[in-house]
């Protein structure tokens, strides 16, 4: 897929701006969840993990912002790497 894509930041929002269907379409996520868990892995990279409109790069860019807004969140970065790596492995 095309990178097609950027982050927008409000207040209190994380917004991924992303082009599907000839226009640009919005994924929200409260700040104050971006530290959420599934397991052990990133909630919200496991949330989009899927969507056709998710490329590699969005998903590692997305994990950059999580670390910078919880530096100290209980995620398994690891394995939510190796989660990702293995989702986009021809």
């Amino acid at each position: 897929m095309m990178e097609d894509y950027y982050f927008e930041e409000k207040d209190h929002t994380l917004i991924i701006n992303y082009h599907a269907y000839g226009s640009y379409r919005q994924y929200s996520i409260p700040k104050r969840e971006l530290g959420r868990t599934r397991g052990q892995e990133s909630e919200w990279i496991m949330q989009i993990l899927n969507k056709n409109w998710v490329c590699k790069s969005m998903l590692y860019k997305l994990a950059m912002r999580i670390q910078h807004y919880y530096p100290n969140n209980h995620i398994d970065w690891e394995s939510t790497y190796a989660i990702v790596e293995s989702h986009f492995s021809d």
